[in-house]
């Protein structure tokens, strides 16, 4: 019978060590599994939140039944002045955590998921029976407290016989999803002025009741116009995440679709850099080995030199001086000196393997982009997207290197404490851990408001003074400089506001874990002074506890700013991702061969092509330029033009037709060949931030000096450059700011002489260029355009009139084809493009001449010409004019009149220059 009762006594006991343990670990389990599998967003049902009402209570009175049993042995302890059973203490201890942890995650939950829960109820109820029934009838307890035991028992007991009945009775079975909650609203709330029927913005995502745990969850935007521009993007990239999550189903196959990125972090061809990735796993477990050496030593050490002191014979005095080196060493080996260094210098060529990859990959990807990305790109997006997306290899180190180190450091933690010093340090360990995760992540949340108005502010700031200082100029001419001063100093004071505000509530946070830690110090100080004291542990012991205590701040702090590292990571890590699966629209077909250029004759037959399907470009669009002619395209802004000149140079593919180059489709050759062949002087010329002479050399990489200096004198601009204070080697400054619009597209020729292309797409190429300079830069055209087949778009209809051939082009579609003569004498769309930049409009002499005379006529010239060269250039102007519509003798007898021979005919104008 006795070895029974020592048997019975036993199992009691090793039921209160491992029930509370075994059903946290199942809970924070489970409840991993519901968050990476996102079956919180699967399971909503429209009543749930009545029954997690009721459900909730009723674990509030578990856990309350839990902590009413530990007061009644605490005074069952103070009136027999008796030490309490350690096991029933460690029990009644971390049931009430167990289950507190579990109210608080409920409390947090709008809609849970409920498996995690039901399943640690019948586990309960299973347990609390067994510990209810046999201890009180096989070895009923003898004190006077044992009847209130039972009762506080009891009503435990029915406390975990309502809930799972309660829970099955209340299930509804039709599952009636609700649309509108707040899981399917963005990560960061913002208001939908104007929508009336928009969802509640009280509504939070992940169904807390008020605001996620993380800083940098939702907060409600005070209007979402006026959204930062920031914020906008941190809102989109989350959106992003979230909505790949909806259609991934959970964590694990999201993270399964940045494996993408995995070439690029892992060397996976080369192992040598594998073996040392894997010695820095052993350097990080030797770290966490260390961690727990260096205050173990410590307390060796001091209990060297106690012993040392207290021990009168000489002859058995301990060695105090080996222990001093002993610990020495190993904080030399646990420092940046020792397995710091080492780890660094093993990942060193790692990481820089992995920035090398993934920042050449990043760039040659988007590079082979197509123009319909190009067109769209904000730059400094793509930048913050390559660059942030480098944080992919940031957050491998976080995982592998931090998380998983941070992890086996506090269970190991835990492990050491409950062996070192019992059961008790370990609880105590356990629930300031959780008590300062919860708390801090809570605080955060609630300063996501904060920190946004924080984040607006300060941009506005930075905003506000960037566009003073950039608009000087404009400021300046309407003498607005004190306005700005104003501004900018109201915009300073705001932020200064808000920082403090900002800055007040860090300090809260800081405080509160401060308390915490402090508190969970103090604790264990008084267990360990109670050891000390009462039960004749060393000092040495004692001192081990203070140091090793004092390392566990630094995994919490970790672990309560984790979330937010990571999903800034994966925020960056998610633009990058996007970029990396765009694929470009343009591609060499799998069969393209080099173009092989004879005669260079382009043809269009059918060709349609549309950046938006709702609107087409180009309709149907036919025509053929022989081998060396000129054909000019001309027509109204955004009639199609300069889209010709794209698709010749296929940074577009056509939507139906074909274009092809001596009879080769275009879309059948390789890229490289096509473009090799074609120059392009485009209506805004791009220049790097270089000098001139690297500039133009970018045409042609290998030509030389003269051949620089033969293409920029054919442009008029050669004397021009060398009147510049250091000649070709003068910077143009970001995009050529420094030069002129007309100095821009000379160079641009000469860049286009330089290449001597067998093909030449000119796009306004003399549009920023002054008349004279355009009469120069024509005969540099002469040598570019000599026996090459040339396009060009103009609008200035003079430098096109000795163009071979003359396309008009209006709303996607040819109207006219011809020469300069045929089209002026055809009087269509051409005629009135001609008149309408020569004659603008009839005088009021010429009215009335015409409504006398039709053979009476008068005009008003508009042109930009000198007056010593307007009779000249007149008389070149009427020669294209129809007789019939030539000017008649003008009557007026007017002073102003001015000679004009006009093909053999002697008349007199009256011309009104304008």
């Amino acid at each position: 019978m006795l070895l029974t009762s020592r048997q019975l006594v036993a199992a009691i006991k090793a039921i209160h060590y491992a029930y509370p343990g075994l059903l946290l670990c199942y809970f924070v389990l489970a409840l991993m599994v519901t968050v990476c599998t996102l079956q919180t967003q699967r399971l909503r049902v429209q009543d749930q939140h009545v029954r997690r009402d009721v459900i909730l209570g009723l674990m509030f009175g578990v856990t309350l039944s839990y902590l009413a049993e530990l007061i009644v042995l605490l005074i069952q302890v103070i009136v027999s002045n008796e030490s309490p059973p350690e096991d029933c203490t460690v029990y009644l201890i971390a049931s009430t955590i167990c289950f507190g942890a579990q109210c608080l995650a409920l409390t947090d939950s709008k809609f849970p998921v409920w498996y995690p829960y039901y399943v640690t109820w019948f586990l309960g109820l299973l347990v609390e029976l067994i510990l209810l029934v046999i201890p009180n009838v096989f070895a009923p307890p003898e004190t006077p407290f044992a009847f209130t035991n039972i009762v506080i028992q009891s009503i435990r007991v029915c406390f975990f016989a309502i809930l799972p009945s309660l829970y099955f009775a209340l299930r509804n079975d039709k599952k009636e999803y609700d649309n509108g909650d707040a899981e399917r609203q963005s990560l960061l709330q913002k208001k939908l002025s104007g929508k009336p029927g928009s969802e509640d913005s009280t509504k939070s995502y992940g169904g807390t009741t008020d605001t996620n745990n993380q800083e940098s969850d939702n907060s409600e935007a005070s209007d979402a116009g006026s959204e930062d521009s920031w914020l906008a993007r941190q809102r989109e990239a989350e959106d992003k995440i979230k909505k790949r999550l909806e259609q991934d189903g959970n964590w694990f196959t999201y993270a399964r679709g940045f494996a993408i990125f995995f070439p690029y972090l892992w060397p996976v061809h080369d192992r040598t850099l594998q073996f040392r990735a894997v010695l820095v796993g052993f350097c990080l477990l030797a770290s966490n080995a260390f961690n727990v050496l260096v205050p173990t030593q410590m307390g060796r050490m001091i209990d060297s030199l106690t012993g040392y002191l207290l021990e009168e014979d000489p002859t058995r005095k301990p060695n105090v001086w080996i222990p001093v080196a002993v610990y020495a060493l190993l904080r030399f080996v646990s420092g940046g000196a020792g397995i710091g260094w080492l780890k660094k210098w093993l990942w060193l060529p790692v990481e820089q393997y992995s920035y090398d990859a993934l920042s050449t990959a990043s760039h040659a990807h988007l590079m082979s982009l197509s123009s319909d990305f190009h067109d769209n790109k904000t730059s400094s997006d793509l930048t913050q997207a390559v660059h942030g997306g480098r944080s992919v290899t940031d957050l491998l180190e976080t995982v592998c290197f931090q998380v998983l180190p941070m992890f086996i450091d506090l269970a190991v933690a835990f492990a050491f404490l409950w062996t070192l010093y019992g059961p008790y340090m370990g609880l105590l360990m356990a629930s300031t851990a959780v008590t300062y995760l919860y708390v801090t992540t809570k605080l955060y949340s609630r300063r996501a408001a904060k920190r946004r108005d924080y984040i607006t502010i300060y941009r506005k700031e930075w905003t506000i003074g960037q566009q003073s200082l950039d608009g000087w100029n404009t400021a300046s001419l309407f003498n607005m400089i004190p306005y700005e001063r104003h501004r900018y100093a109201c915009a300073v004071k705001e932020h200064m506001s808000s920082k403090k505000d900002y800055e007040m509530s860090s300090q809260a946070i800081g405080a509160a874990q401060s308390l915490i830690l402090s508190i969970g110090l103090l604790g264990a100080l008084w267990l360990g002074v109670f050891q000390v004291v009462y039960r004749a542990e060393s000092i040495g012991k004692f001192t081990t506890l203070l140091i090793y205590w004092a390392q566990l701040q630094s995994p919490l702090t970790f672990f309560a700013s984790m979330y937010r590292q990571i999903s800034y990571s994966l925020m960056d890590a998610e633009r990058l991702l996007e970029l990396f699966q765009t694929k470009p629209t343009v591609t060499d077909t799998p069969n393209a061969k080099a173009l092989i250029l004879g005669k260079g004759l382009v043809k269009f037959d059918r060709v349609s092509f549309a950046y938006d399907e709702r609107k087409p470009t180009l309709k149907c669009v036919s025509f053929e330029v022989p081998s060396g002619k000129t054909v000019a395209l001309v027509g109204e802004t955004g009639g199609g033009k300069s889209t010709i000149l794209k698709l010749i140079d296929r940074f577009y593919d056509v939507k139906s037709g074909s274009i092809s180059i001596d009879g080769q489709d275009v879309r059948d050759v390789t890229l490289d060949s096509l473009r090799g062949k074609i120059g392009v002087v485009p209506q805004d010329p791009m220049l790097f931030n270089d000098s001139i002479m690297n500039n133009l050399r970018y045409a042609r990489l290998t030509a030389t000096d003269k051949e620089v200096y033969e293409a920029c004198k054919a442009t008029a601009i050669h004397d021009k450059i060398m009147s510049f204070p250091d000649g070709y080697n003068s910077k143009v400054g970001d995009r050529g700011v420094k030069l002129s619009g007309g100095e821009k597209q000379r160079v641009a020729i000469a860049r286009a002489i330089l290449k001597q292309p067998e093909i030449i797409l000119l796009d306004e190429a003399t549009s920023a260029v002054d008349t004279e300079t355009e009469q120069l830069i024509q005969e540099g055209f002469k040598t570019l355009c000599k026996d090459r087949t040339t396009f060009i778009v103009a609008h200035r209809l003079s430098t096109i009139m000795k163009a071979d051939h003359i396309i008009v082009v209006m709303n996607g579609e040819i109207v006219e084809k011809g020469t300069h003569d045929e089209l002026l004498h055809s009087g269509g769309k051409y005629h009135d493009l001609w008149s309408k930049q020569i004659f603008v409009k009839p005088s009021p002499t010429a009215d009335r001449s015409r409504s006398s005379s039709p053979k009476k006529r008068d005009a008003t010239l508009v042109n930009d010409l000198t007056p010593q060269r307007q009779t000249k250039e007149l008389a070149k102007v009427l020669k294209t004019i129809p007789h019939d519509q030539q000017p008649g003798e003008d009557n007026t007898g007017k002073k102003d009149g001015k000679k004009a021979e006009c093909s053999g005919h002697k008349r007199e104008v009256s011309l009104t220059f304008e």
